[in-house]
């Protein structure tokens, strides 16, 4: 199993659904997640951009039991959406293959 981080736009979608549904108000968090309020403020704000996940982020997420990472398989073939696009790309022939993997590995830095 492989730990991935999820896009930092989910996370921060499901933590504020979270919050409007929580009754919690920004000092309570504050309080019971050791995060500055100003902190708590900024993170539950829609409009602040956001690159990567913070400490104070990953504490609130944690409060709010909200998976920054996904479990993933490391077998390639266990995953249907990759197999269904390999078969209907693939010709079937060995030089076909090394290039349709030549190209996947290019890909890896997304």
């Amino acid at each position: 199993m492989k730990k991935v981080q999820r896009p930092i736009h989910e996370i921060i979608a499901e933590l504020l659904s979270w919050y409007k549904h929580s009754g919690h108000s920004q000092a309570e968090l504050s309080r019971l997640t050791k995060v500055n309020q100003s902190t708590v403020s900024r993170l539950l704000s829609p409009n602040t951009p956001r690159k990567h996940v913070t400490q104070a982020l990953s504490k609130l997420c944690n409060y709010a039991k909200i998976d920054i990472y996904l479990t993933t398989t490391s077998n390639p073939a266990s995953n249907k959406t990759l197999m269904d696009a390999l078969e209907s790309t693939w010709d079937g022939t060995p030089s076909h293959a090394r290039r349709l993997a030549k190209i996947i590995r290019q890909l890896k830095s997304l």
